[in-house]
């Protein structure tokens, strides 16, 4: 116990009481390795040299850094044991660089040509990556340029087919209208025989006016529907619309001219679909026949 008079001096307070250890950071840990070795690339930000430490197991790295609260540990599996007498290390704003070379390996250049080299590598296949991505952006323009143009003949030949189609539907309908209406024609022929059988046997005129309206009703509807008789009578004589049946004499106009209508032709969308049997003049040369033009 303390002597009479003397102080008695509190013990000291525990300054640690509540307060943790700081927490350690796993660093980043890169490696690139070949047939010699490893590079390892430890990121160690605010980290002096003197504060490292690094211990091999073997294949197996162990590393520790730091001081205060920035600390930091973490372990690399290196898949081979180092060559320890080897071994190259760096420190450089706060990346520490490690060359572990295998035992046995062949190591001709210091650490920091060994860096150098892997930078021109990934230069030259950044190089290489963009000369591929240039020659394909080039490939897919040309295919770009060919779907292009096959697209355009695709349209023209769609265009051209559908006008074919169109022509095609066209012609199928003006031929099967051509058809009918030459099938009609002789209706007409029918008719003229037989006003010309009723006025030649006298018969009564009202009849003859009722066929005679027939006739013109008819004619009617032909040209509504496109059949126009071919106007031939006083023209001269068309081998390529007209049919000679024969000759007439006649000098009061000139040589081959229509000088008589037997039987009317008709034409359809501007093709003829029946000729006209015609009479010709000659000048005293009249056989009374005289064969067709074509």
């Amino acid at each position: 116990m303390p002597n009479d008079g003397e102080k008695m001096t509190p013990p000291a307070k525990n300054t640690n009481k509540g307060q943790t250890a700081p927490r350690k950071r796993k660093p980043v840990i890169e490696t690139t390795s070949d047939d010699n070795g490893s590079t390892l690339y430890v990121e160690l930000p605010g980290v002096e040299g003197k504060d490292i430490n690094v211990d091999f197991d073997g294949s197996k790295m162990k590393i520790t850094a730091g001081s205060g609260d920035r600390l930091y540990a973490g372990e690399k599996k290196l898949g081979f044991t180092p060559d320890m007498d080897r071994m190259e290390a760096s420190l450089d704003n706060g990346i520490l660089t490690i060359f572990l070379p295998k035992v046995g390996g062949d190591v001709k250049t210091p650490l920091k040509s060994q860096k150098g080299c892997e930078v021109e590598d990934v230069a030259d296949r950044a190089q290489s990556a963009l000369a591929d991505a240039e020659a394909k952006a080039k490939a897919l323009e040309e295919s770009l340029e060919t779907v292009s143009y096959q697209l355009e003949r695709y349209k023209a030949d769609f265009a051209n087919f559908r006008n074919r189609s169109a022509k095609d539907k066209e012609d199928h309908a003006a031929s099967q209208m051509e058809a009918v209406m030459s099938d009609l024609v002789p209706v007409l022929d029918t008719l003229d025989l037989a006003l010309d059988s009723m006025v030649k046997g006298g018969m009564d005129e009202r009849y003859i006016k009722g066929i005679e309206g027939v006739r013109m009703h008819f004619l009617q509807s032909l040209e509504k529907n496109g059949i126009t008789r071919i106007d031939c009578l006083g023209k001269q004589f068309d081998p390529a619309l007209h049919h000679s049946i024969g000759t007439v004499d006649d000098d009061s106009v000139e040589e081959e001219t229509i000088v008589r209508v037997q039987r009317e032709g008709f034409m359809f969308a501007g093709k003829v679909i029946r000729e006209p049997e015609v009479f010709i003049s000659s000048k005293g040369k009249g056989t009374g026949q005289k064969g067709s033009g074509k």
